[in-house]
């Protein structure tokens, strides 16, 4: 049971990342303001578990900074 839990954290957390990257990607090959309006509406923040690892909270943080940077008004 614990296995599994674990497993599905980690998928999560993957999947977020994934998306993320994903995300960057799209928004690396555009030059107007509608990209980060477009990353506004699709990104919410991350929260992290306790049962991440320090370098997952660390990537999740920096996703976060970015967020409150170009969204948080």
């Amino acid at each position: 049971m614990r296995l599994l839990r674990k497993w599905r954290t980690a998928f999560s957390v993957v999947s977020k990342l994934s998306s993320l990257s994903l995300i960057a990607i799209l928004l690396s090959g555009c030059a107007n303001g509608s990209a980060v309006n477009s990353y506004c509406l699709l990104y919410e923040p991350i929260y992290h578990g306790e049962e991440d690892s320090e370098d997952t909270r660390g990537q999740i943080d920096r996703q976060n900074a970015i967020w409150l940077e170009i969204c948080d008004e």
